[in-house]
């Protein structure tokens, strides 16, 4: 029988050994060999040494190998996760100081924001170089992407190459356990029995062995479509997704009310200009999109703010291999 084959592209100290933590714990996974490649040898070096241990200790069958190159992680996947970080947290550092010299305050700023939009221009340019060599190597598998900003990446991914990708935001049902708890509701029932990322329910859905009949909701950043009629069909959004050998289809949603549309729009078409402004280079749609951040009070400071954080992010467009 044939093994599994997961490429890890990024050595997450946060992510991957963490699902492959679910993979040992909750079973079915034995069958797999992880190929694992980071640009830092040093921290790819630690995190086989941690998954290894991890593998010994729970006597699975799963084999761990760190790879010297990118080509080498992706030749026959049957499935690509991407734990990526163009720059590190200088980078962001520097963007939350313009920000900050502009009045605009984030709490993180890689998933909305200023320092989310420019964000976008180092990490677009890699996910897309990611795909291209996925179309070469392994152009079945689909990508499935932890990476911020998640909504515009994988964006990006499907509207610009032919391969499948699917967001994996792995802290959304602890938000909605918390979210209950505050409300005074009961928690969504089974949610326990959920792994930190869920990425084994996934694989195990879209390889067909739930069963026809049993579907698995998860919370994934894919296509819009249809789901929510009245937001565009190729925007990116956070659905409800039954997970199954012919994919990972979102759950249809009523039309939105017209207090949620008008919060909502603005932000999505913002995600479609930060896309546009990183995949093509170009500066007029990102100082649009800084136009439609709701952060952003005075327009008269945007054009200084889009020049200071367009160049900060110019050494980091080219993707590093």
């Amino acid at each position: 029988m044939k093994r599994r084959k997961i490429a890890y592209i990024g050595a997450s100290f946060k992510f991957v050994h963490q699902s492959v933590r679910d993979f040992l714990l909750f079973g079915g996974m034995d069958d797999t060999d992880l190929a694992l490649y980071d640009i830092d040898p040093e921290t790819l070096r630690i995190e086989r040494d941690v998954i290894r241990r991890m593998i010994r200790q729970r006597k699975g069958g799963l084999t761990v190998t760190a790879c010297k190159s990118r080509r080498q992680a992706l030749e026959g996947a049957d499935y690509v996760v991407v734990s990526v970080l163009v720059g590190g947290m200088g980078v962001a550092e520097r963007e939350d100081q313009i920000c900050q010299a502009h009045g605009i305050r984030h709490t993180v700023g890689d998933t909305v924001g200023p320092m989310c939009t420019a964000r976008c221009l180092r990490m677009v340019p890699l996910l897309l170089d990611i795909a291209a060599d996925m179309e070469r190597f392994c152009p079945g598998a689909p990508m499935l992407s932890v990476t911020n900003p998640m909504a515009v990446l994988t964006n990006a991914v499907n509207r610009r190459t032919r391969i499948r990708c699917i967001g994996i935001c792995h802290g959304t049902h602890f938000r909605q356990q918390q979210i209950a708890e505050a409300y005074g509701k009961k928690p969504i029932p089974d949610m326990e029995k959920f792994s930190s990322e869920h990425l084994h329910d996934i694989i195990f859905g879209l390889e067909g062995r739930f069963g026809d009949r049993i579907q698995r909701e998860l919370h994934l950043n894919v296509t819009n479509g249809r789901a929510v009629p009245n937001l565009p069909a190729d925007a990116n959004l956070e659905l409800t997704c039954h997970c199954g050998a012919d994919g990972c289809r979102p759950v249809d949603n009523a039309p939105l009310p017209p207090f949620l549309l008008g919060i909502l729009t603005p932000l999505v078409c913002a995600n479609l200009l930060s896309e546009k402004a990183a995949a093509e280079r170009d500066f007029a749609a990102f100082q649009e999109a800084l136009t439609l951040d709701p952060l952003v009070s005075d327009f008269r400071s945007i054009p200084k703010l889009a020049k200071a954080l367009w160049d900060v992010n110019v050494p980091y467009r080219k993707p590093a291999k």
